[in-house]
């Protein structure tokens, strides 16, 4: 911003009262393009949010708070995922000695077990068909002769 000198001042007050006019009109315009300038943010420009600095804009919640509590209520039926009958495969994982004196377990007989199930989403696999076509030379007038690849294979 341009601030006048005292020598622009007197000059102007010199000049008359059109002379000051301007000069005020003049601050009053680079007064008002730095006040837009500084009320810039990324709401109201270009301006990525990064530029917002310390004046973010919160936005304001439309849902009235209730009464209920959050989670489930109740009388609500969850839904969950129940145990497979036949999962893919079963891992033992087995006790090798005691926890509390430290006896081997190897040759023990087995009372029970506990179980969890994992439900995974295998990973995806990239199947990959190669395509090839034939070159021949024809035996009657030694053409080179070549198929041609389905239309929508075009690499």
């Amino acid at each position: 911003m341009n601030i006048p000198t005292r020598d622009e001042i007197r000059a102007a007050y010199r000049q008359g009262e059109e002379a000051i006019i301007q000069l005020f009109e003049r601050l009053f315009q680079e007064l008002q393009s730095q006040q837009d300038r500084l009320n810039k943010n990324s709401k109201n420009s270009s301006k990525p949010p990064s530029s917002d600095g310390f004046k973010k804009h919160r936005t304001k919640r439309t849902r009235k708070t209730g009464s209920k509590k959050s989670g489930g209520q109740k009388g609500h039926k969850g839904h969950t995922l129940e145990p497979s009958e036949k999962p893919d495969h079963t891992e033992v994982h087995k006790i090798g000695q005691c926890a509390m004196c430290g006896v081997t377990l190897e040759d023990t007989e087995v009372v029970g077990y506990q179980k969890r199930q994992v439900f995974d989403i295998p990973p995806i696999q990239l199947e990959v068909p190669q395509h090839q076509v034939d070159h021949k030379i024809c035996s009657s007038c030694g053409t080179a002769n070549t198929t041609s690849f389905p239309h929508d294979l075009t690499a």
